[in-house]
């Protein structure tokens, strides 16, 4: 204690019950709403305009998990919490009725969904604001923590089963990258 502390005759020491309180209020989770922000803004007009007419979720960010949606009204027992349209979602339906989808009917050895996905993405990305899917291409990450792109010096401090994991999952996408590149071309 303190000399000063001791001749005001207060002590900063305190009970179990406040040290809990006050450890739970710092670790309590907390989010913050991204609602405002543009790219935001532009994917739920984006979605609206496609037929999605949910009121009850909103993105946010949250101090553990990261991005995600949160409600903003308390949602009751078997209430339906989000419908998406199909004309929102990108599905390889979606892909092969594109400027894309002749090309990707036509290649052979047929292309894998995710692959004709993920050329697609990679072509309305290039389009940037001319895309149709912009607003949804805006809002994805830039960054990614998929073991398949971690660094060799992350990978050499992982689990031996985790690493193993890992290298399978690196592996794989070489293997999806390399064995089309005739089609990439």
């Amino acid at each position: 204690m303190d000399l000063v502390e001791a001749m005001r005759g207060h002590s900063h020491r305190v009970g179990r019950a406040a040290r809990k309180r006050r450890r739970k209020r710092s670790t309590a989770i907390h989010s913050a709403s991204l609602s405002h922000q543009l790219q935001y803004v532009r994917l739920m007009k984006f979605l609206h305009q496609r037929g999605f007419t949910s009121t009850f979720l909103q993105p946010a960010l949250f101090s553990d998990t990261g991005r995600g949606l949160q409600t903003v009204q308390t949602i009751k027992p078997g209430e339906l919490v989000i419908s998406l349209p199909e004309s929102c979602l990108l599905t390889t339906s979606t892909v092969l009725n594109s400027y894309l989808g002749h090309y990707i009917k036509s290649w052979n050895p047929r292309l894998s969904p995710l692959l004709a996905l993920c050329v697609f993405l990679v072509c309305e990305r290039q389009h940037g604001e001319g895309s149709d899917w912009f607003p949804y291409i805006d809002v994805l990450p830039s960054s990614y923590t998929c073991p398949a792109y971690f660094s060799d010096a992350v990978l050499d401090v992982l689990p031996v089963a985790m690493r193993r994991w890992a290298l399978e999952q690196r592996e794989a996408v070489r293997e999806m990258h390399s064995s089309n590149q005739e089609f990439f071309r």
